[in-house]
């Protein structure tokens, strides 16, 4: 069965619930540790704030959970916000703890750029790899965010996009751990394409 991690304060849920649906898969929203424990693959999105999504998966007692999920090796892919907790930390709002599964930190776009970054971008480097089977390099795919990956763990940065003179990581794939800053759940065909890739490899 495949979970779709929902917590207060998360945005697009029912963006992914509706992709999910219309490429033909059943999934169950997860809520707590317990319903945590019946999946056998995590989407994990969301759209918003570093520091409300830590504070809410901690509330509701799914950070350890989260970590120990992916840690067994269970498919997981994480979307906008969801590549974002993987990494050490975050500088929104001075210093804030993420899920320390991927080695970097989450860094605001610099002053002279337009935040939030928004829109259709392209994404390069991507045909190789698992998820992207017949996409195209240099898709274009919907972004909409003002905080961005630094990537110390170089095994695992799989794509990237520009923005301004900034080139930034947008995909990592490591392991069981696919993520991507861009929603696919919103980029019509290949973030459909690349929703479909990952629900037909559970």
């Amino acid at each position: 069965m495949i979970g779709v991690l929902c917590y207060k304060g998360g945005g697009n849920l029912g963006s992914v619930f509706k992709a999910i649906n219309y490429l033909g898969y059943d999934f169950k929203e997860v809520w707590n540790p317990e319903e945590l424990k019946k999946v056998d693959a995590l989407i994990f999105p969301g759209q918003g704030s570093f520091t409300q999504a830590n504070t809410s998966l901690k509330g509701a007692n799914l950070w350890e959970p989260i970590r120990e999920f992916i840690y067994l090796g269970k498919p997981f892919f994480g979307i906008c916000l969801g590549l974002q907790l993987l990494f050490d930390h975050s500088d929104e709002y001075g210093f804030t703890e993420g899920l320390k599964i991927i080695s970097g930190k989450v860094v605001e776009f610099q002053e002279d750029l337009i935040k939030p970054h928004l829109g259709w971008n392209q994404v390069f480097n991507i045909s190789d790899f698992k998820f992207f089977k017949d996409i195209p390099d240099a898709s274009s795919f919907y972004f909409v965010h003002s905080y961005y990956p630094e990537v110390y763990d170089l095994s695992c940065k799989k794509g990237f996009a520009e923005y301004g003179d900034r080139s930034f990581v947008c995909v990592i794939e490591k392991e069981n751990i696919f993520a991507c800053q861009f929603h696919p759940e919103k980029s019509g065909r290949w973030g459909l394409k690349l929703l479909e890739n990952f629900l037909n490899s559970i």
